[in-house]
């Protein structure tokens, strides 16, 4: 039972009860017993509530299902790099053994004449060779690297689609400079063919990170957030990251870093 079965049952049943005249519209009679829609609605949030607890305190995963937050801390942080610049700091991860960094272009600022530094979670250093700015053919608030990467350093691939509302996600980056912090939420919504919407908490330093699903593929690039409202985030969808990369001609990882349980899943 997933979170995203749970948002529609609930929205049905809420839905039903609206469009009644009667607060208390009879759908099932037990014994000495009458169970209107909003009970029924209540107990099921109570229970995908209990199950994110069981979730959180206990390391599983809510109702069998659900993304294993640690795995994607273990096997995808080696791929995410600290940015900094003489104005500010930001995140990236690598897509290509050759060196290749994904940002956001407003992390790095203006290239050539500005330093960027780019470090590993190890703690080294990797020296950027060249900059290109994605905003000759798209809008989006996209950069590249081309860095002087050390050898084993792992590339993170691109999700082939945008996961649905109400799927898992895991945010990595370094809000306010705190290094290799993850984050934990859902897909909120599909806005449009550029961004999603998310609830999983980022602040300043998370711009240019990757937020990643279950399988440890990236499904955006945190981007930007509203102002004055909590866990209101954005990210640049995926389709249109691969089309940026493609047309850079950049060799991109297709490794699925955190194998499915299922042995039919390809």
């Amino acid at each position: 039972f997933s979170v995203i079965q749970a948002y529609h049952c609930c929205k049905s049943i809420v839905t039903f009860t609206d469009n009644c005249s009667s607060p208390e519209v009879e759908i099932e009679r037990w014994p000495n017993m009458v169970v209107s829609g909003r009970v029924v609605a209540i107990v099921m949030i109570g229970l995908l509530t209990l199950g994110a607890v069981t979730e959180a305190f206990g390391g599983g995963k809510a109702f069998g299902g659900g993304i294993d937050s640690k795995e994607v801390q273990k096997l995808c942080s080696p791929s995410v790099v600290f940015i900094s610049t003489p104005d500010g700091l930001g995140s990236g991860f690598v897509v290509s053994s050759d060196g290749v960094v994904v940002t956001n272009r407003h992390v790095i600022g203006e290239w050539p004449g500005g330093h960027i530094n780019v470090q590993l979670q190890d703690g080294r250093r990797c020296r950027v060779v060249r900059v290109k700015h994605l905003d000759s053919y798209t809008e989006l608030d996209l950069a590249i690297l081309y860095c002087e990467m050390p050898e084993g350093v792992p590339a993170l691939s691109i999700g082939t689609s945008t996961p649905d509302v109400g799927s898992d996600v895991v945010a990595i980056g370094h809000p306010s400079g705190l290094k290799w912090v993850i984050t934990k939420g859902i897909v909120s919504r599909i806005h449009d063919a550029d961004y999603l919407q998310l609830d999983a908490a980022v602040n300043g330093g998370n711009s240019g990170g990757p937020l990643i699903d279950e399988t440890g593929r990236v499904v955006g690039v945190i981007t930007w957030k509203m102002r004055g409202m909590e866990n209101t985030n954005f990210a640049i969808r995926p389709e249109r990251i691969t089309y940026v990369l493609q047309r850079e001609n950049i060799r991109l990882s297709h490794e699925r870093l955190i194998r499915s349980e299922s042995p039919t899943e390809a």
